[in-house]
């Protein structure tokens, strides 16, 4: 089997950010579906008739970003940044 080197640095830069960016995606997906899903049906099951799964994913990601924030916010205090 013979594997052939390529001598364009440009082709390799290319190779390389189509690599990241699925890697990227590949990341993204699979964080939604552990992170957004499960908590997402469970709201959905508190109350079925009033939170849509919608709803549901948005009170997730809701509660998310308001701990992610106040997380990061107060890390930055106690460091004195």
């Amino acid at each position: 089997m013979h594997v052939k080197v390529v001598d364009k640095p440009t082709v390799c830069v290319m190779c390389m950010r189509v690599r990241h960016a699925g890697l990227m995606w590949a990341t993204l997906t699979t964080n939604i579906a552990a992170n957004i899903v499960a908590p997402a049906n469970a709201f959905v099951n508190v109350n079925p008739q009033n939170i849509t799964f919608n709803m549901g994913a948005l009170i997730t990601a809701t509660i998310g970003a308001v701990r992610d924030t106040r997380k990061h916010t107060l890390s930055l205090y106690l460091s004195g940044s």
